[in-house]
């Protein structure tokens, strides 16, 4: 094989390839011409040309991956700091909404959660969403929960990233109802009549 063949079988290879594999290796490339004015054997060259066109024609397969990896790490879902909730709780006014303060709500989540946007956790017929683990029976539309109320007129989905404002929106919703806070079960088990003063402390 002589260096002329070889690099018209790179070009018809290269050519076909997507435009982002071409993005993501041209550099490679002009980085193995600049070298081919320096060897002597055709064969070589061919070789090394052919070599890269074999790069270039599996690249697909590592650009999947690699957008499949940017998806993962491009997740929105947080996990907040109890004086990040602090802090946002009183600009909302939901510490001391209905009367229960800041510390009862970062107690709640801490307990509901864990502070992680993105939890979710699966009752069987229904399944609660977000740092309040917010119910698909009752309070948000998960499209799967049969005879949902979607009292909140919320997506459940729409709990799981790191903007919890629609979550603290709901929450007062929950709260206004005769159960008031005691709606969640993790406030009635930890939080309920405890010194909740390690929630705020520091903040």
């Amino acid at each position: 094989m002589d260096m002329d063949s070889g690099w018209n079988r790179l070009q018809k290879l290269f050519l076909k390839t997507p435009f982002p594999s071409y993005y993501l290796t041209h550099k490679a490339l002009l980085a193995v011409l600049a070298r081919v004015n320096d060897l002597q054997e055709s064969l070589a060259v061919s070789r090394v040309l052919l070599d890269l066109a074999y790069l270039l024609s599996n690249m697909k397969v590592f650009l999947c991956l690699g957008f499949l990896l940017c998806l993962y790490l491009g997740s929105d879902a947080r996990v907040y700091s109890q004086c990040e909730l602090y802090n946002i709780f009183q600009e909302t006014g939901l510490a001391g909404y209905h009367g229960y303060s800041a510390a009862n709500w970062i107690c709640l989540a801490y307990y509901e959660s864990g502070y992680n946007t993105d939890a979710v956790n699966n009752n069987g017929p229904s399944r609660d969403y977000g740092i309040f683990q917010i119910n698909s029976k009752w309070w948000c539309n998960d499209g799967e929960t049969a005879g949902a109320e979607d009292a909140c007129h919320i997506s459940c989905q729409s709990l799981l990233n790191d903007d919890i404002y629609d979550d603290i929106e709901c929450a007062k919703r929950v709260v206004r109802d005769p159960n008031g806070i005691s709606a969640w079960v993790a406030w009635r088990n930890h939080c309920r009549g405890q010194d909740l003063s390690r929630f705020t402390a520091g903040c």
